[in-house]
């Protein structure tokens, strides 16, 4: 009775897409406070867990079981007090995946300090458990095409002459009919775009990054092309005005231009001039301007 139960249960979670996710990790981790202080930061105990399979399709939830606390010392008490900290009587944990050399690692940390009952108490050995669930929003290669895997057999950038060209601010650009044949292109009719521009991507959730350059739409006219590029400073609109946030490690974003006749390119489409004389003309709109040097490193002073 215990194994049947216990295999309709497994046949639930399947059908939930939630499944326990067994990670070759030790099964109880130690915290080594030797290596870990309390200055004027919480300390933050980390760990990594090497992924396999298609785990892009999947996001994760790890919790903390069985902790084993003792006592924090009165100098490490005396420095939370002093920074007002506020802790949580159970430790909550972070995560999300890395990848590097496409080896894809879930990694977690948290900071080993609760307070129960107005104590502060430290842990010094615990247990991660990792849950996976199926996505809802499948992961996508580049031009929005659904994938069932991380990486693309090939690069667009695999075959084919490409030229690579930069732009330092956000806007549209042209580059006129005689530049792509200066360019070596000998049909700019069929000349194709790619590219991500110069926005910084996020350095912690790749599950959501395409695989691969994506094409960027052409506007066309005259043998020119024209096409709208996004440089290393990105904006958003929030509640308190606009905001920007700016590539530290790029001061250009890059596109890449190339010439096939076997597919056609990807071009804007064209809207039909409105017949209505009186319509609304639009000659104001709202703006922004951003003067941020990044001429001094605080690193090196």
């Amino acid at each position: 009775m215990h194994i049947y139960c216990r295999t309709w249960f497994v046949v639930l979670l399947l059908w939930l897409g939630i499944l326990p996710f067994q990670a070759q990790t030790p099964e109880f981790l130690d915290v080594d406070w030797d290596e870990i202080r309390i200055d004027s930061v919480l300390p933050v105990f980390s760990h990594s867990i090497p992924l396999e399979g298609d785990c892009q399709q999947y996001d994760y939830r790890v919790r903390v079981e069985y902790p084993e606390f003792e006592p924090l010392p009165q100098v490490d008490v005396r420095r939370l007090e002093a920074m007002e900290a506020k802790l949580p009587d159970w430790p909550l944990v972070d995560s999300y995946i890395g990848t590097a050399t496409k080896q894809a690692t879930l990694y977690t940390s948290l900071i080993p300090i609760v307070c129960r009952d107005g104590v502060y108490q430290r842990i010094t050995s615990l247990k991660l458990t990792v849950e996976r669930m199926l996505r809802s929003v499948p992961l996508t290669r580049a031009g929005g095409v659904p994938s069932t895997e991380r990486y693309t057999a090939t690069s667009v950038l695999s075959q084919g002459q490409w030229v690579k060209i930069a732009v330092s601010e956000t806007g549209v650009y042209r580059i006129t009919h005689s530049e792509l044949r200066a360019m070596g292109f000998d049909e700019p009719s069929r000349v194709r775009l790619y590219g991500q521009g110069g926005r910084m991507m996020s350095e912690n959730a790749i599950q959501d990054c395409v695989d691969d350059l994506k094409e960027v739409p052409l506007f066309r006219r005259n043998g020119d092309v024209l096409f709208y590029a996004q440089g290393p400073v990105s904006w958003k609109r929030t509640s308190k005005g606009f905001e920007h946030s700016q590539n530290t490690y790029s001061t250009k974003g890059y596109y890449f231009l190339t010439e096939d006749s076997s597919v056609e390119p990807l071009d804007f489409p064209v809207q039909e001039e409105l017949a209505d004389a009186g319509a609304m003309v639009v000659d104001t709109y709202p703006d922004y301007f951003l003067h941020e040097k990044d001429e001094l490193s605080w690193l090196h002073r």
